[in-house]
C-alpha cells in the first residue's frame, strides 16, 4: 500500500503503520483560529506560524540535510533518492534532478545530498545532477570533489506573473520555473528535491511549482513572513497532494521565518473510507 501511494517512494512501510499515518492526515488541522487565522497576536509572523499549519505527516527515515544551522534542510528519506536514482538509470538511462533555488554561496545542502548520493560511487557513475540557482554568481564556491556533479546556473527565480518591477537584480537576471525547466530540457522528468531559499519569492512563484512540466517529489522550502497569500500557499500544496512532514523556526529571524519540508504523495492516500486504525 505504500509503496503505491508514494508513486514508489517508500518500500519498508507496512499496511498497519500507513493506515495510521494515513489517519493522521485524515485528522489534519490547520488552524488554531479556525474563524479567522489571518489574525494573530501584534502582527507578528512568528505568532501566525505558532498557531498555523503543523506538521501532519511522519517520514521515518527523514535526515537533515547540510548539517546543523542555517543552511540545513529536513530532507525525507535521502538513502531511497539514491536508491531510486539507480533503478532510474538502468531502466531509463536518466539521471535523477535536485533543483536548489537561492545559494547566497553556501553549498552545505547539495555538498550533503551530493555526498548521499554518490556513496561508493565513481565520479563515472554519478546517477544524480544538482542544479542551483542564484543571481549572483557564486560557482566558484562550488565544492571542487562535485564541480561535475553541481550545476550552478546564474539566474534567479520569479513568479510567471510577478511585476519586474519588484525584482532586486535586473529582470534579464531572472526566469520562470517552466522557462528554466524548458532550457534545461528536463520537461516530464522527475525533481526528487526542489530546495528554495529565495527570500521571499516563493510568495509569487508557488503556483509555478505546482504547475510545472514535470513531477516534483519533496519541497523544501524556507517562507519569510505572512503576506496576505499565506494561507493559500499551504493550502494550495495540500490540494496538489502534498503532506507536511517537518517544520523548522528559523530562530535567526525570531521565528518570523520558517523551514518547511513537504513530500507529494498519490491522490489514492487522501481516500479515507471506513478507516481503521
Amino acid at each position: 500500500m505504500a509503496h503505491k501511494e508514494s508513486m514508489g517512494f517508500f518500500d519498508n512501510i507496512p499496511n498497519k503503520t500507513w493506515m495510521l499515518m494515513k489517519k493522521r492526515v485524515q485528522r489534519r488541522v490547520n488552524h488554531y483560529n479556525l474563524k479567522n487565522p489571518m489574525s494573530f497576536e501584534k502582527n507578528i509572523p512568528a505568532f501566525f506560524y505558532q498557531d498555523n499549519f503543523e506538521p501532519d505527516f511522519g517520514c521515518q527515515n527523514e535526515l537533515r540535510v547540510g548539517g546543523m544551522g542555517d543552511g540545513g534542510k529536513w530532507t525525507c528519506y535521502p538513502d531511497r533518492i539514491a536508491a531510486l536514482a539507480a533503478e532510474k538509470s538502468k531502466s531509463k538511462g536518466e539521471k535523477c534532478l535536485i533543483y536548489s533555488v537561492g545559494s547566497g554561496g553556501d553549498f552545505r545542502f547539495e555538498e550533503g545530498i551530493a555526498e548521499i548520493l554518490t556513496a561508493g560511487k565513481t565520479q563515472d557513475q554519478d546517477l544524480c545532477e544538482i542544479h542551483v540557482f542564484d543571481p549572483e554568481d557564486f560557482s566558484s564556491n562550488i565544492p571542487m570533489k562535485f564541480k561535475s556533479f553541481i550545476h550552478f546556473h546564474k539566474w534567479g527565480f520569479r513568479g510567471a506573473t510577478a511585476s519586474l518591477n519588484d525584482m532586486i537584480f535586473p529582470a534579464a537576471s531572472y526566469r520562470t520555473l517552466e522557462d528554466t525547466i524548458n532550457d534545461l530540457g528536463h520537461v516530464n522528468r522527475t525533481i526528487e528535491v526542489f530546495k528554495v531559499d529565495c527570500e521571499e519569492c516563493e510568495w509569487g512563484a508557488y503556483q509555478d511549482w505546482l504547475n510545472a512540466p514535470l513531477f516534483m517529489r519533496q519541497i523544501l522550502v524556507e517562507v519569510h513572513y505572512v503576506p496576505s497569500n499565506a494561507i493559500d500557499f499551504f493550502t494550495s500544496l495540500q490540494s496538489a497532494g502534498y503532506v507536511n512532514f517537518h517544520k523548522e523556526p528559523n530562530m535567526a529571524c525570531g521565528g518570523d521565518c520558517v523551514e518547511y519540508s513537504f513530500l507529494k504523495l498519490d491522490e489514492s492516500f487522501f481516500e479515507f473510507p471506513n478507516i481503521k486504525q
